[in-house]
């Protein structure tokens, strides 16, 4: 298999932020490359906030944003708090995906196969253990 890039935007608290980092170690531990342009990559994964108002505005917003970056087969999957808290595939259709940070190895299953995400949490089982209930409010 060819390596695939991803782009990744990280919004919201400092919490996510970190979750965030952890997301982007697993998938380069998968053998992703992470890109600093969402132009070429084989998917694009916002991780979102949504606590309030303000942050889900900016969260739909950016998402709009990156909607024509869709093509040629590049998916775009929303993780983070908004999937927890709403269905934001219902109001932004174009989403390929959505995943709370309570459902991280559904994720990594969607980007690299269920295999992969398997051989490795057999060699690194804490890797994807992330706590979305621990994040603090706003």
């Amino acid at each position: 298999m060819s390596c695939k890039k991803y782009y990744f935007l990280n919004l919201g608290c400092p919490k996510n932020q970190t979750d965030g980092d952890l997301l982007r170690g697993t998938l380069n531990s998968l053998g992703f490359t992470e890109i600093n342009n969402p132009v070429e990559a084989n998917f694009i994964v916002v991780n979102t906030c949504a606590f309030i108002e303000q942050a889900r505005r900016e969260t739909k917003g950016e998402i709009k944003e990156l909607l024509p970056y869709k093509k040629n087969g590049t998916k775009l999957v929303v993780v983070g708090c908004y999937p927890v808290l709403y269905d934001i595939r219902d109001e932004i259709p174009a989403i390929d995906a959505a995943f709370g940070l309570n459902q991280v190895d559904d994720f990594l299953s969607y980007v690299a196969g269920k295999e992969r995400v398997r051989n490795l949490m057999s060699r690194f089982p804490m890797v994807v253990t992330i706590d979305v209930a621990t994040a603090p409010s706003q």
